[in-house]
């Protein structure tokens, strides 16, 4: 979702993401996360995205509140 929105600028952002986690960054390699986003039509990324939006807009169940309050909590990290 990057300016650069090449394969290897993803995978080392989660590397680097995993580092600063304290997690073992993994392989920088980037064949298999660029076959995987071959086969993931863009169509399908829109649509979920969309639909994230419209149910964070979404007036939740009152059992899922938080003292009374809605928290919404967005984590990017792996998109």
């Amino acid at each position: 979702m990057s300016a650069d929105g090449s394969c290897q600028n993803a995978v080392n952002e989660v590397s680097v993401s995993r580092l600063l986690a304290g997690m073992d960054p993994g392989s920088v390699t980037t064949s298999g996360y660029c076959q995987a986003r071959q086969r993931l039509p863009q169509e399908v990324v829109c649509t979920l995205v969309r639909q994230s939006g419209t149910r964070l807009g979404e007036q939740p169940p009152q059992a899922r509140l938080w003292q009374g309050r809605q928290v919404n909590l967005v984590d990017g990290t792996t998109v």
